[in-house]
């Protein structure tokens, strides 16, 4: 009896030692939301990048080759964490790894390294929650001053992630428009053209610069951007950066 009451014992202590070791460092993080940055880029000006991290394993990555005619890219993976806090996103494209922060998430290298001191900055940060509320007002598009042709895109939200997007314009007998239901994914509005115009094969985009009140619109795929055209007169298009509409804004335009 007493020989099995030792063995229960060095059995309860070896569990409790095992659950001890096992317990995760207080300093790890999951990643949550979404992260932005700019990388490093060899061949462009920088890699504009985001990391959206869902809570049931799904990662949305986007990338943006500045200074180039590199195509925007998107595309969705699996991501999982060890219980060391390395986390690791599998996409089609290939694998990616990470370690989060408190606010941040660091890129690690091909091996699941820290990228050498001095070789860059790869970290990326974390963004608030980009919902309809972030996204609805007026903007203009970028170049008007208060008279003339004026192209306005105003966005209402319907839900926390949906929204209405309305762009008209005035000061000219030919301009643009539209009208379309869109979906807030990965900090950005998607909105399918087929939706406004069957037969459309093109997704617009909607997403915010790295200027402040700016918000940049354009095709995912670059060569289905002259389906942009068809919904302008005159030879305009919907691409292009619109700056966010404050009361001054509008000061400026009745006062000329």
């Amino acid at each position: 009896m007493k020989r099995a009451i030792c063995l229960f014992l060095a059995f309860l202590s070896l569990s409790l030692l095992a659950g001890c070791h096992e317990k995760p460092s207080a300093d790890i993080r999951t990643p949550n939301g979404i992260y932005t940055g700019t990388l490093p880029c060899q061949n462009c000006t920088g890699l504009e990048t985001a990391a959206t991290f869902n809570s049931d394993g799904r990662v949305v990555k986007s990338m943006l080759y500045e200074g180039t005619d590199k195509p925007f890219s998107t595309e969705t993976g699996q991501w999982k964490m060890d219980d060391q806090g390395k986390v690791t996103a599998v996409f089609p494209s290939g694998t990616h790894y990470f370690r989060a922060g408190p606010e941040t998430v660091e890129i690690l290298d091909g091996n699941g390294k820290p990228y050498p001191a001095g070789s860059g900055q790869y970290t990326l940060q974390k963004l608030r929650p980009r919902d309809s509320v972030f996204f609805a007002g007026n903007w203009f598009l970028d170049g008007y001053n208060g008279e003339g042709y004026r192209q306005i895109m105003k966005i209402r939200g319907e839900t926390v992630n949906d929204v209405i997007v309305d762009i008209d314009f005035s000061g000219a007998r030919k301009g643009c428009r539209f009208r379309s239901k869109g979906h807030i994914s990965n900090g950005q509005i998607e909105i399918p053209l087929n939706n406004a115009e069957a037969g459309m094969g093109g997704t617009l985009i909607i997403r915010p610069s790295r200027e402040n009140d700016t918000l940049s619109l354009f095709t995912l795929n670059p060569d289905d951007r002259n389906e942009l055209m068809y919904f302008c007169g005159g030879g305009g298009s919907l691409a292009g950066d619109y700056k966010k509409a404050h009361r001054n804004v509008k000061d400026k335009g009745s006062s000329r």
